[in-house]
């Protein structure tokens, strides 16, 4: 995994309770190869909520796992798939995302917030469901519009960082450019947070590695 070599669950965490959240392509030496795949859905189970009040409850009545409040209780580089985290107890993905539990739960990328996340599952949503939408997400081709659409620093950054994810992996290389690139070296989960903009939405926070709050 290079400088970053785990992810990890912190042993100094509390476990008592969370905390409360208020066509074809002409390729161009030394340009990452994108190509022509749809972008895959970000959203979650199509089945309705069984319980549609339960994702009503207001947004600062809500408290969020430790997990995924902001400073999470885990070091989790989101270059990486949600299997490759280990936590100690009494932490477990399969714990709810909130309490009390909703079914459904909207996020955004904070440096992308067209970048969306609807994440539902109509027994509660799960620490797991979160990260792996958001694994799902990140991890999703781009494609010639979105490429395009980046501003030229971005572009740049994306292209570093998809030159440094594939090296020495022909394959990798092949699939193209992923979201995670236009992230640079901030790929390390920050946590979640009230959305600023949008209510009953929340925001999600990355930063580069060594730069976590604790």
């Amino acid at each position: 995994m290079g400088s970053f070599d785990s992810t990890r669950a912190s042993s100094s965490s509390s476990s008592s309770g969370y905390a409360t959240s208020a066509t074809a392509v002409t390729r161009t030496p030394g340009a990452p190869y994108m190509g022509t795949v749809p972008l895959p859905s970000t959203h979650g189970l199509m089945t309705p909520p069984a319980s549609p009040p339960a994702t009503r409850h207001a947004q600062t009545s809500l408290c969020i796992h430790p997990i995924l409040r902001s400073p999470p209780a885990v070091l989790y580089n989101v270059l990486y798939p949600v299997s490759s985290i280990q936590l100690r107890p009494p932490y477990a993905l399969s714990d709810p995302a909130t309490h009390p539990a909703i079914t459904r739960l909207s996020l955004a990328v904070a440096l992308f917030p067209v970048w969306t996340v609807t994440v539902e599952n109509p027994i509660g949503v799960t620490v797991h469901d979160v990260l792996a939408h958001l694994e799902r997400c990140l991890h999703a081709s781009v494609g010639r519009a979105e490429w395009e659409a980046q501003s030229a620093p971005l572009r740049e950054q994306a292209t570093a960082a998809f030159n440094k994810r594939t090296s020495g992996n022909e394959t990798a290389r092949q699939a193209g450019v992923r979201r995670v690139d236009f992230l640079g070296d901030g790929v390390v989960f920050a946590g979640m947070a009230p959305s600023r903009g949008v209510p009953g939405s929340w925001e999600v926070h990355f930063v580069a590695q060594g730069q976590q709050r604790h």
